[in-house]
């Protein structure tokens, strides 16, 4: 939901809301908690600098338009989005067990990934070129493989993990290079 503020008034917070005015009088009043962005569009309207904080706090970005609807400025919080949040746990994890089930999830939906798209590659040449129909799904097979491999891999140190998914990245680099 958005507030949008497009005349002569006032944009301040209210016990967990934002209330516009004019002139004294009540013209809109929308919850914080519900509230995605608000817009201001037109002159002469003011925000209360508790206004920005309300919505800094909230999270509530503060867009202003000019009067044919052209953005011109935005106010962003400059706390912690979810995307320094997310870099955060990133970086928490590496430190962890938990990065190595990551790592291993990631690198096994490569794998399957690539033998897939290999396989599909390898349907339309079944018939047209039946010799690289067979040396496509040779690889896709050893792809499938590796990621079966890495799978028992899974009780091992991590570091011993990754040396080896490295080492049959570069195998499996160099047996598809040929095709």
């Amino acid at each position: 939901m958005y507030l949008l503020v497009d005349r002569v008034g006032a944009l301040s917070p209210t016990s967990g809301r934002l209330r516009v005015t004019h002139e004294q009088t009540r013209m809109a009043e929308m919850p914080l908690l519900h509230l995605e962005q608000v817009l201001i569009s037109g002159k002469g309207i003011g925000i209360s600098s508790d206004a920005v904080r309300a919505c800094s706090d909230a999270g509530i970005p503060i867009h202003f338009l000019g009067q044919s609807g052209t953005p011109y400025s935005s106010l962003y919080s400059a706390g912690l989005t979810g995307t320094v949040l997310t870099r955060r746990a990133q970086l928490r994890a590496y430190d962890t067990g938990q990065s190595v089930v990551l790592a291993r999830a990631f690198a096994e939906g490569k794998v399957q990934n690539q033998a897939n798209l290999l396989r599909y590659v390898a349907k339309y040449r079944k018939e047209t070129d039946p010799e690289r129909y067979t040396a496509l799904m040779a690889v896709a097979g050893r792809w499938w493989r590796v990621c079966m491999r890495c799978r028992g891999w899974m009780g091992q140190r991590w570091m011993m993990s990754v040396s080896r998914c490295w080492g049959w990245r570069g195998a499996m680099r160099r047996s598809t290079g040929r095709l």
